[in-house]
This record gives C-alpha cells, structure tokens and sequence, in this order.
C-alpha cells in the first residue's frame, strides 16, 4: 500500500528519474506518505502541489504540518 502511494506521489512531485537528484526530498517524501495513512489520492494530490518545490524547508515544512 505504501509502495503504490510511493508511486502515485512521486509521479506528481518529480520528472522521470529526477528524485535520484534529490534523495534528502524522496526520503521526507516518503515520510509525507506515511503520514497521510497510504491514503492514494492524499498521495497524488500531495506529490502534484510539490512538484515544483525543490527546498527542503518546503518539503519538512508540509511534513510536519496539521492536515
């Protein structure tokens, strides 16, 4: 379940290949997944508005917010 969230979330967040760049985002990317329960459309919509957020303070910052 985690792993298809996984999926669905970094589709949205990054291009092909490009969460290879930034493996500090892919691991509070999949601490995001996590936290929102594996829920799948929590996972796409979540990775689509981090699509062009590449700071890692933006990241941690929706990691740890109250949804």
């Amino acid at each position: 379940k985690d792993h298809d969230c996984w999926s669905l979330f970094k589709h949205g967040a990054f291009g092909r290949g490009e969460e290879e760049k930034y493996p500090n985002l892919t691991q509070i990317g999949k601490e995001i997944i996590k936290k929102f329960g594996g829920v799948p459309l929590a996972a796409k919509c979540l990775g689509r508005s981090m699509r062009l957020q590449r700071e890692e303070k933006q990241w941690l910052f929706m990691r740890d917010c109250e949804l």
